[in-house]
């Protein structure tokens, strides 16, 4: 049980991350774009 709590969680995070990295991609290029 606690193995998967902190699997879960883990997961969660690197998820966090990733959206984040894509946002900040995303923004790069719109910025990118307007030039």
């Amino acid at each position: 049980r606690v193995r998967y709590k902190f699997a879960s969680f883990w997961n969660r995070n690197n998820t966090l991350r990733a959206l984040q990295r894509a946002a900040k991609n995303f923004k790069e290029m719109e910025a990118t774009e307007k030039k």
